[in-house]
């Protein structure tokens, strides 16, 4: 089990695990670890909640296309087929190179330039002590 990420609501973690050879999402009930339901279906790393907790975004492994997975998490955990958004770049390294917004609309992903241009870099820290 690797990257564990808690959903909004706090009653269920999603994580990738590799235990059956392939790297795979899977989510769990928080904190007793009651039920297992495979989320991804061709391979999965890097999950992550959207801010309201009704969908799962992963990507696929092997192809590093961001999935988004629409749950329901009230009594009983449900899940629909996942689908496909966009490409994301490098995403098979150990890093999850994206995140979403907390109204699951906007992303923010790290993308490879195509081309040679120097770029001028903005460093934003906050909340720094």
């Amino acid at each position: 089990m690797s990257m564990p990420v808690i959903s909004p609501n706090g009653k269920l973690v999603a994580y990738q695990s590799n235990e059956s050879g392939d790297w795979e999402v899977f989510v769990t009930r928080f904190p007793e670890g009651k039920g297992k339901w495979q989320v991804s279906v061709n391979g999965g790393m890097h999950p992550r909640w959207n801010g309201t907790g009704d969908e799962l975004l992963y990507v696929e492994t092997g192809t590093d296309i961001l999935m988004a997975v629409p749950v329901n998490s009230a009594d009983v955990f449900r899940m629909d087929l996942p689908q496909q958004l966009f490409k994301v770049n490098n995403a098979s390294d150990n890093m999850r190179m994206y995140d979403v917004m907390p109204d699951g609309q906007r992303f923010v992903v790290v993308q490879d330039v195509e081309d040679e241009t120097p770029r001028k870099t903005i460093t934003v820290v906050e909340n720094w002590y």
